[in-house]
């Protein structure tokens, strides 16, 4: 009977030793199974973060882009507007020189039918003069 019960208790030991290693072993997959999880879940935080960072690089290359268009587009209007407005100048520019050429073509036109008007005059009285 004591052969017995010892081989009881040395059977009780094994059974309670191997519940140990099969829990140690279970508490150790469930540990690797979480630390996994863990590692998986920061690497999908990691690549939502580098998603969202290069989404608003690519939202700020476009806003940027955008600007750079208008930009250009302003820069063309000026351009449009500078040679409008040069053309104008050297149109002003032409008028003036034809006004100015214009009043000297006048004034020596009046001078010349003054000089006319003088010579006549200064002519028609020594007729007058001899007829009386």
């Amino acid at each position: 009977m004591l052969k017995q019960y010892e081989e009881q208790q040395a059977a009780l030991r094994a059974a309670q030793e191997e519940e140990t290693r099969k829990r140690a072993e279970l508490d150790a997959q469930q540990q690797r199974e979480f630390e996994q999880r863990q590692l998986l879940q920061q690497e999908q935080e990691r690549l939502a973060q580098e998603q969202l960072r290069q989404h608003q690089t690519m939202h700020l290359n476009n806003q940027a882009a955008e600007q750079v268009h208008g930009l250009e587009r302003e820069i063309l209007a000026l351009r449009g507007q500078f040679d409008r407005d040069q053309l104008m100048l050297e149109q002003y520019d032409r008028v003036r020189c034809l006004s100015t050429l214009w009043k000297h073509c006048v004034h020596r036109n009046l001078v010349f039918r003054g000089l006319k008007l003088l010579s006549k005059s200064s002519t028609v009285r020594p007729s007058t003069l001899g007829h009386s």
